[in-house]
This record gives C-alpha cells, sequence and structure tokens, in this order.
C-alpha cells in the first residue's frame, strides 16, 4: 500500500532588534524613526517609529549578519528633551549604529556615542557605506565603550539625568554613567552653538581606537568634563572620574 505522506512547514524566523534612542528624552509629536539595514547600506530590513520612552522594535525576519540603524528625522518640529539647556531641541546630527544579528533578539541603543563607534566601524558621518566586517563592528562597539568608561554601548539600559530615574545618590549604576556621558555631550554640544554633529565628528578624531580597546584623547576629555559643567556642576567630578579612570586603566 502506498504510504501516506505530509508537507513538512518551514519555521518561521524571527530575529528581532529593539532598543532605545537617546539624545535625550524624546517628545510626544517627534519625527523620528528607525531604519534598520543589512551589511550593504542599502538593503532596508524594516523601519519603526519610536514609543513615548524612545523604544522601537522590528522584526528583520532571517536575516543574520551586520545591521546598520539609521534613525530618520521626518520632521523639523522639536524631537527631545535637551539636558543642557532644558529646552526641546530638533535632531540635528546623523544618529546611528551598528551590531551583528546572529539569531534571536538584538539590544541596539541609538545615540551619539554608537553613532562615534558606526563611524570607527566605517560608516561615513552621514551614515553612508557598508560594512563587511562582523568582528570590527563588534570591536568599535568595544572600543567606544572603553574610551567613554562605560561597560556595554549597545546593549546597556540609559538613564538620561533628566528622564525622573537619575539618582546619584547611592552611586552610579552602568545605565547612569551611561546618562552623565551623555549629558556631558549635550553640554559639549551648547559649547558648540548646538551643533551635535561638529561634536560628534570631533570626538570620532579624538577616538584612538585599537581592536576592542579605545582611547580618549587629552582634548577629548576636556572637551567631555567642559561640556558636564554647562549642564550640571555636580556632574563634573563624575565624568572626570569615568573618562579619566577609563583612561588610566
Amino acid at each position: 500500500a502506498a504510504g501516506g505522506g505530509g508537507s513538512i512547514v518551514a519555521a518561521v524566523v524571527n530575529n528581532i532588534v529593539s532598543g532605545t534612542v537617546v539624545a535625550g528624552p524624546v517628545l510626544g509629536g517627534n519625527g523620528l524613526k528607525v531604519e534598520i539595514y543589512a551589511a550593504d547600506g542599502t538593503t532596508k530590513l524594516a523601519e519603526s517609529t519610536l514609543d513615548a520612552t524612545g523604544k522601537f522594535t522590528v522584526n528583520v525576519g532571517s536575516y543574520t549578519g551586520i545591521v546598520i540603524a539609521r534613525l530618520v528625522d521626518a520632521n523639523g518640529g522639536d524631537d527631545y528633551l535637551d539636558e543642557a539647556t532644558g529646552v526641546p531641541k530638533d535632531l540635528n546630527a546623523n544618529l546611528m549604529a551598528t551590531s551583528v544579528v546572529s539569531g534571536g533578539t538584538v539590544t541596539l541603543n541609538i545615540n551619539p556615542l554608537t553613532t562615534i563607534a558606526a563611524q570607527k566601524a566605517g560608516l561615513a558621518a552621514d551614515g553612508s557605506g557598508s560594512l563587511t566586517d562582523a568582528a570590527a563592528v563588534t570591536n568599535a562597539n568595544a572600543a567606544v565603550a572603553d574610551a567613554f568608561g562605560l561597560a556595554d554601548l549597545t546593549g546597556t539600559t540609559v538613564v538620561p539625568t533628566n528622564g525622573g530615574g537619575y539618582d546619584s545618590t547611592d552611586g552610579l549604576s552602568a545605565g547612569e554613567k551611561y546618562g552623565v556621558i551623555l549629558a556631558a555631550l549635550s553640554g559639549a554640544d551648547f559649547a558648540n552653538s548646538g551643533s551635535s554633529q561638529d561634536v560628534i565628528n570631533a570626538l570620532v578624531a579624538a577616538l584612538d581606537a585599537s581592536g576592542a580597546g579605545g582611547t580618549l584623547s587629552a582634548a577629548g576629555q576636556s572637551a567631555l568634563i567642559a561640556g558636564a559643567a554647562l549642564v550640571d556642576s555636580d556632574f563634573i567630578a563624575e565624568v572626570i572620574n569615568i573618562v579619566r579612570g577609563a583612561a588610566a586603566v
């Protein structure tokens, strides 16, 4: 007798990229969305708007390999609350991030520091370009985290200093350290006529990356400390301890 047969249904693969955009707390009505591209920089895998806390989640299906995340501002309105001035601000920099999807869920922050890492991995300042070396992407993220005294550039949940959850009285968590450094960058923006892009480009030049290790030049450290002073004098010692502690390792 002939045997009965059934079709084999392939399992659906849903690899997820999720994270948070932090330039400062995002504002309602912002024009921001995240676009996720494959390693070639031109094949769009998915896109997502942000929720009220700046979070996004996209499904890249069965894709594995390098992903490039670009933050796009679809309008000219204010997008986030600036930490240096305390007033709403429109995004004026090309923010991006890179990581490697190997399966499952990948967490990917997008902020000025991940933008520095993306440039160190090989992308242009405007976010264009392609990436072919997964190890270089991983190393760039690790090197920037090392240079700024942070534990994990892409996976740490950032605690913005002006987001309501920051409390330095019990010591700084990894997320609070991240938040302090981003606040100092906001101050550096203010000192530079509000140009986030110029500050990012200057720090890319001031950061020396070798493998997974990174060092921020004395000038880069000084700019960051001066930025902290413009935001809150209490941040000065914290930033000094974080960045100069990293440089001493």
